[in-house]
C-alpha cells in the first residue's frame, strides 16, 4: 500500500472525509440493519458517546510532539520531516503487512456473508494497489509533459490491480450468488464493477450478478432501483426503466452501505497492533471506496432531466426521488444529486438551491476537522476518524456531521454563518474591508 508522507498524508485524509461529494458508489448491509438504522435527524447515536470520551481525552492529552516532529499513535513520536509515516525499514513494512492479513482473516471468518463480503472486497482492494504499486517508479520515470507515458502506464496499473483482485472478487461474487444478503450482493455488484477492469467485469461468478436481483434483495431502498433503471436503459426498455424510477422515487430510503468497510476496518483491527495502523488502514479503504463506481446516478440524472418537467407524472416522480436522497442519504453524493434533480427537473426555487448548497459545504468543513490536520495519525485524531466512520454507518455523512458540530459546542447554523460571512470578506472590495 502506498505510504506517503505526514504532511501529505493529512491533507488526502480530510480530501477523503469529503471525496463523496464526487463519488460514485453502492454497497448494502443486512435488513436487519436497514430496519435498525434510525432515519435522519433524530436522538444521538451510540458513536456519538465515543466522541464525547475522544473529546475527554485529548482534554487529559499530557504530552504533545514538539516542531518538526509528529506522534505515530502506538509507536511513538518520530521525526515528521520528509520522512514516511510507518519509515522505511522493512520492520516496518512487514507490521503493515501483518496488520492487514490479520484483519482481512477476522473480517472473512465471520459467520456474518456481509462482513465475510466486506473482507474479501479489502483483500481485493489492498492486492491490487499492492500490484499496482509495483510500476509506480515507472510512473516517475515520465516526463511531467509526456501524458502518453503517464497514461500507458496507469492503464498498466489498472490491469495489473485487476489481475490481482480477481481471485477475491470471484470468491466474493460467489459468496453474494449464494446469499440472500443485501450487504454481500452490494458489495460483489461494487468490486465486479469496480475493482475489475472493463474487460473482466462480464467473466467468471461476476456475470451472474445483476441490478434487478440486489433490489428485489433490498426494495425499499432507492439506490439499486436505480441501478434497475440504468440496465433498463441500456437495453432500450422504456417501460422497465420508468418503472424501476417509480420504484425509486417511492422507497424509504437511499444507502449505498458502502459505509460498511470503514466501519469494520475500524472495529475488527487486531487489538495489539499499533492504533496509527488502524488509522492508515481507514484512511486507505476510505480512498479507495470514493473509487467505487455507481451508475445508478447517471441513470437518475438522465430520467430526471430539464425535460422531465414537462411531463407531470415525471416531475413528480423525480421531486419525490430529489427530496428522498437530500433529507434521507447517507452520502455528500446522494444530497448533491439530489439537489440537482431538484433544481432541474422538479422546480425547486433557485434561494432554496442555495441553501441546501451551503449547508453542504458548511458539513463537508466540519467533517473535515475530524482528522488532525498537524497531527493525522496521532492518538486523538485516530480515535476522532473510528468514531466518526462509526457514526456515518449509522446515521450517514450529512448527519454525522450535524452530529459533531453538535458535539464540538457548535451548530449547523453557526457554520453556515461562518461560511457566509467568509464569503461576503472575500468578494468585498479591498477598501470595503478596512
Amino acid at each position: 500500500m502506498r505510504r506517503k508522507a505526514v504532511a501529505a498524508m493529512l491533507m488526502a485524509a480530510a480530501l477523503v472525509l469529503i471525496a463523496g461529494l464526487l463519488r460514485p458508489r453502492d454497497v448494502p448491509q443486512p435488513a436487519a440493519a436497514v430496519a435498525a438504522r434510525p432515519p435522519p435527524r433524530t436522538a444521538a447515536p451510540p458513536a456519538l458517546s465515543r466522541m464525547d470520551s475522544v473529546a475527554r481525552d485529548e482534554r487529559a492529552a499530557a504530552s504533545a510532539p514538539g516542531p518538526g516532529e509528529a506522534e505515530v499513535c502506538g509507536l511513538g513520536i518520530v521525526k515528521s520531516a520528509g520522512a514516511m509515516p510507518f519509515g522505511a525499514a522493512q520492520p516496518a513494512r512487514a507490521l503493515i503487512e501483518s496488520a492487514r492479513q490479520r484483519l482481512q482473516a477476522a473480517m472473512q471468518s465471520s459467520p456474518d456473508p456481509s462482513v465475510q463480503a466486506a473482507g474479501l472486497l479489502f483483500a481485493a482492494m489492498a492486492d491490487g494497489r499492492d500490484a499496482a504499486r509495483a510500476s509506480d517508479a515507472d510512473l516517475l520515470a515520465c516526463a511531467p509533459s509526456d501524458g502518453d507515458c503517464q497514461r500507458a502506464v496507469l492503464d498498466a496499473q489498472t490491469l495489473a490491480a485487476g489481475r490481482a483482485g480477481e481471485p477475491a472478487i470471484e470468491r466474493l461474487a460467489l459468496l453474494a450468488a449464494h446469499s440472500d444478503n443485501p450487504s454481500a450482493y452490494a458489495l460483489a455488484m461494487a468490486g465486479c464493477g469496480g475493482v475489475l477492469p472493463p474487460r473482466q467485469r462480464g467473466s467468471g461468478w461476476c456475470r451472474l450478478l445483476g441490478a434487478e436481483q440486489w433490489a428485489r434483495l433490498d426494495p425499499d431502498n432507492a439506490l439499486p432501483w436505480l441501478a434497475v433503471a440504468g440496465a433498463a436503459h441500456e437495453r432500450g426498455d422504456a417501460a422497465g426503466e420508468a418503472d424501476a424510477m417509480h420504484h425509486a422515487s417511492v422507497a424509504h430510503l437511499a444507502d449505498d452501505r458502502t459505509s460498511l468497510l470503514p466501519r469494520l476496518v475500524a472495529e475488527l483491527m487486531p487489538g495489539d497492533v499499533p492504533s496509527a495502523l488502524r488509522t492508515q488502514a481507514i484512511i486507505d479503504v476510505l480512498g479507495v471506496q470514493a473509487a467505487l463506481p455507481y451508475a445508478g446516478y447517471h441513470a437518475a440524472m438522465r430520467y430526471c432531466s430539464a425535460e422531465a418537467a414537462r411531463d407531470g407524472n415525471r416531475r413528480q416522480q423525480c421531486a419525490a426521488l430529489a427530496a428522498l436522497l437530500v433529507e434521507r442519504g447517507m452520502t455528500w453524493a446522494d444530497a448533491a444529486i439530489g439537489r440537482g434533480i431538484g433544481a432541474r427537473a422538479a422546480g425547486w426555487p433557485s434561494e432554496r438551491i442555495e441553501d441546501l448548497r451551503d449547508e453542504q459545504r458548511a458539513l463537508v468543513e466540519a467533517a473535515g476537522s475530524i482528522v488532525d490536520v498537524e497531527q493525522p495519525l496521532g492518538c486523538a485524531s485516530g480515535r476522532r476518524l473510528a468514531s466518526w466512520v462509526r457514526l456515518v454507518d449509522e446515521i450517514g455523512e450529512p448527519d454525522a456531521a450535524r452530529a459533531w458540530l453538535r458535539r464540538s459546542g457548535s451548530s449547523v447554523d453557526d457554520a453556515l454563518r461562518r461560511l457566509r460571512e467568509r464569503r461576503a470578506a472575500a468578494s468585498a472590495p479591498a477598501g470595503a474591508q478596512n
